[in-house]
């Protein structure tokens, strides 16, 4: 049969209070630094992810500038590329490059660091290629179109003489 213990002395044992002990030592504070290191390096993220909004935010902006400028100086319907037709078109590559090239220095301008420099200028860099690509093609086809509207013009010049003076003789 089971058996019930019994309690004939009291469970908790009284012992003298010590007296106040003092260590050099440091607590661990570890965790403290790896908790400041986190943090830190969370603000430093933060900050450089709002620095690359910003410049993100800045490149639009120049971007659409750049935009309006090549659209201008393309289809301008006085001073466009595109408008300049025959004799007119000569020296429009090195006319809308030098523009372009004005327009994108003081693009450059407007940056405040260095990075969002190098991001303009790597952003621009294929649109200028593009253009002038675009300026030499437009340029040789309205000078050949030129010359074969000269040499149209002479030959029925020439004819048209011939068939005046056909009656002297």
């Amino acid at each position: 049969m089971p058996t019930v213990p019994s309690i004939n002395s009291p469970q908790v044992a009284a012992r003298p209070i010590g007296a106040p002990a003092f260590s050099m030592r440091a607590p661990d504070a570890s965790g403290l630094a790896q908790g400041i290191a986190q943090v830190e390096a969370g603000v430093i993220n933060r900050y450089e992810k709002a620095r690359e909004e910003a410049d993100t935010a800045l490149l639009m902006e120049l971007n659409t500038e750049a935009d309006s400028f090549e659209s201008n100086l393309k289809y301008n319907p006085q001073t466009g590329i595109y408008s300049r037709q025959g004799r007119a078109a000569i020296n429009l590559s090195s006319d809308a490059l030098s523009a372009l090239d004005r327009k994108y220095s003081e693009l450059e301008g407007k940056t405040k660091n260095p990075q969002q420099r190098a991001r303009l200028k790597q952003m621009l860099a294929p649109r200028r290629s593009r253009i002038e690509k675009e300026a030499n093609v437009h340029e040789f086809d309205q000078m050949e179109a030129y010359k074969t509207d000269a040499a149209n013009g002479v030959l029925e010049s020439s004819i048209m003489s011939a068939a005046l003076h056909s009656d002297d003789m």
